[in-house]
Formats: structure tokens, sequence, C-alpha cells
């Protein structure tokens, strides 16, 4: 996948802007895909607390056990944060 592609990607998660998500991963963007951080798209939305987008990456298969570069999974960091609205 192409950086810009990636870029507008992890974009539509610090926004919640699902509809563009939703394009994207029908253009066959992986659910899956990280940024240079090696962070998933999930875990940017369980960050950013954008639950429409969490519910809808899972949806679509995303692995909230997927590791990043510093070991922590989307999984645990809404549970770290407290996080009540995201549940993974």
């Amino acid at each position: 996948m192409s950086f810009i592609l990636l870029r507008f990607h992890l974009c539509c998660q610090r926004y919640g802007d699902t509809a563009a998500l939703g394009r994207l991963l029908g253009r066959g963007c992986p659910v899956d895909a990280a940024d240079y951080d090696g962070r998933s798209l999930l875990h940017v939305a369980v960050h950013n607390k954008q639950e429409a987008v969490v519910k809808q990456l899972l949806a679509a298969g995303a692995d909230p056990n997927i590791g990043g570069r510093g070991g922590g999974c989307p999984l645990l960091e809404a549970a770290m944060e407290g996080s009540t609205a995201i549940q993974v």
C-alpha cells in the first residue's frame, strides 16, 4: 500500500470518517495496515476514542491483539485508558 493511501487511511481514523474508511476497505486496504511506528488502524482508532471506527474495523476483521513496535495491542490500550465507550 502506498504511503499516501496509508496516511489517508489513518487520517480517517483520527476524524472518525467511517464512510471514507468503508471506501478504502472496499478498495482493498488491509484492515490491519500499520503506520511507520507499527501502530495498526485499530490502535489509532482506540487511541483517538473513535468508537464507530473501532466497531467498523472489528467487523471488517481487525485483530484487537495485534502488537505494535512498543508491544502494546489495541485491546490493552483500551483497557489501560479505562475506556468504557470503546470495547474491543
